[in-house]
């Protein structure tokens, strides 16, 4: 059995929870993420406190310690108390046992002992408990063996996943998000379960929805996640849009899945940047490339504009994207083939030209003059498709060129 007594010990608070607990006679324990991410070392803000009974009384003790004037946020209706502490989310419950009705993903609630408790849980990298008690300080309760789950990068049920799926379908998206967020594999027999509960998400809200999707988006490798819902068949209920391109669409004599190409795109942009709005315009930038039959850039942009505030709106994201960003993209996927400078010429990091505008009028040997702004626009522009590399002989190349041409 493995020990975190260490790990423990650098944290003031859970010294502090042993020491009520205690004094209480509560057998109390840390779950959850933040257990799964100390083990794959990873940082988590979340805390998760489990006790068999009484977890008002330790909160109320606790709260006495730290600061009698803290505010805590109370759930009644889930059984939990949640309090913050140095940037830490800590959240109180009771073991308990939960129950589904068909038309509700809200259990009803019932006290109960700890193996209720993890069974009730989503998934077997969630179930690892850790003692916070005197007498079994650190050690670690593993029932579906969560940490072997880990170190193999796998996601699996503690149940059939048939009925985790059935009680509360938003785990479906929690699937997809974990297995994005921690790369790992889902088993085999989850994405069948997902296949045959899909209808039962349109019993989640939107809102909820569309929360699990934004952590998705907000991941090092998104299209892991929306592979996931589309092989799951749960796409094209939240975004048609974008389940509608996993077709293969004929190119002149290329052939190309529009679906995964949005996805390669939402990856490139992943590695620059961390925006939610910007990614999720990467993600729809090219939803409407199956209809187009024009190479008017401005016909393209437009269109597309009208699409994504379309789909924005729809799911009550801000109106206010960046639509420059829009238009770099555009023009660098639509018109550009070299996926190098697609990456490294997207918004904050534009193209800085090596030659400025000092060393232009020399060149040029003219007058400080608006045209120097313009030479220089015009210079990015024709680095941004590729028609010279972004280098000091090329740009000078060219401006000699330039100058025969003009002066």
């Amino acid at each position: 059995m493995l020990n975190y007594s260490k790990f423990l010990n650098k944290y003031k608070i859970f010294k502090l929870i042993k020491n009520i607990s205690n004094k209480l006679n509560l057998k109390t324990y840390i779950v959850g993420g933040f257990i799964r991410n100390i083990i794959i070392n990873k940082k988590s803000k979340d805390i998760d406190i489990v006790s068999l009974k009484d977890s008002t009384k330790l909160v109320d003790k606790i709260i006495e310690k730290i600061n009698p004037l803290k505010k805590i946020f109370m759930f009644k209706k889930f059984g939990t108390i949640m309090i913050n502490y140095k940037n830490y989310n800590i959240e109180f419950i009771n073991a308990r046992k939960e129950s589904y009705k068909k038309e509700s993903r809200n259990p009803d609630i019932k006290n109960s002992n700890l193996v209720a408790d993890q069974f009730r849980r989503d998934f077997t990298v969630n179930i690892i408990y850790i003692s916070i008690n005197k007498n079994k300080w650190g050690a670690t309760l593993d029932l579906f063996h969560g940490i072997q789950d880990l170190k193999k990068k796998i996601i699996k049920t503690p149940k059939n996943p048939n009925q985790t799926f059935l009680d509360d379908p938003l785990r479906i998206f929690r699937a997809a998000r974990f297995a994005t967020q921690l790369n790992f594999k889902l088993k085999s027999n989850i994405l069948k379960s997902i296949k045959i509960n899909k209808k039962r998400i349109k019993i989640i809200s939107q809102q909820r929805i569309i929360k699990e999707i934004n952590k998705i988006i907000l991941s090092k490798k998104p299209s892991i996640g929306f592979c996931i819902l589309s092989k799951g068949k749960i796409l094209k209920f939240i975004l048609p849009e974008l389940e509608y391109l996993n077709i293969v669409h004929s190119f002149k004599k290329n052939y190309r899945n529009n679906f995964f190409y949005n996805l390669s795109v939402l990856n490139d942009i992943s590695k620059i940047f961390k925006k939610l709005s910007l990614k999720w315009v990467s993600l729809l930038h090219d939803v409407i490339n199956p209809i187009i039959k024009t190479t008017s850039i401005k016909f393209i942009f437009n269109k597309k504009i009208k699409i994504i505030s379309k789909i924005f709106k729809k799911i009550n994201l801000p109106l206010n994207f960046n639509i420059k960003f829009l238009k770099n993209l555009i023009t660098l996927y639509h018109f550009n083939k070299n996926k190098n400078k697609k990456i490294n010429f997207l918004y904050k990091k534009k193209i800085k030209t090596i030659i400025n505008g000092k060393k232009i009028i020399k060149l040029l040997n003219i007058k400080p003059s608006k045209i120097i702004g313009k030479i220089k626009k015009i210079i990015k522009k024709i680095i941004l498709v590729d028609k010279i590399d972004n280098e000091y002989y090329n740009i000078y190349q060219y401006i000699v060129f330039f100058k025969k041409k003009t002066f």
